[in-house]
């Protein structure tokens, strides 16, 4: 069998990951990030925004992209527009996110598996995963890979 793509994701369903530690410490990293910014909103509605809006990519009927269900949800519910939204968020990944760091731990489990699927020359990342733009890194390794920069912790 010819192995062609090997998937990470970012829920600790493949590869171990505390998911609740890592969302009770980014969702409120992500709103304050939309205040520094000028965005009123109350916190806790805009994290439960964003999980409705990651529900409507889920329900996805197909009739549209991903990327578009959750935006036209949030573009309901946020006191700015899609664009000025997006450009805040992909800052956010770019810079704050890093601060999720402090919440990970590495794995020896992952560090193997990448350090495999790099050295099979299967090691690509999707240039659209948040973490891909993050300093966060990868089962402990801290410097910067073939998958398309550094990764996620764990991963």
């Amino acid at each position: 069998m010819h192995i062609r793509h090997i998937l990470f994701d970012l829920d600790g369903t493949l590869l171990p990951m505390n998911q609740d530690e890592f969302v009770t410490f980014y969702m409120p990293l992500l709103a304050k990030k939309y205040i520094s910014e000028g965005i009123s909103f109350d916190p806790k509605a805009f994290i439960a925004s964003v999980w409705k809006g990651y529900g409507a990519m889920v329900n996805n009927d197909g009739s549209c992209t991903n990327r578009e269900a959750f935006w036209q949800y949030m573009d309901e519910l946020l006191p700015t527009d899609s664009e000025n939204s997006e450009r805040i968020a992909l800052d956010f990944y770019a810079n704050e996110f890093n601060q999720a760091i402090a919440v990970t731990q590495p794995n020896s489990l992952s560090d193997k598996v990448v350090k495999k699927a790099k050295e099979k020359g299967k090691g690509k990342r999707n240039p659209h995963l948040p973490c891909n733009q993050s300093g966060i890194s990868k089962g402990g390794n801290d410097e910067p890979d073939q998958m398309g920069g550094t990764g996620c912790r764990g991963f």
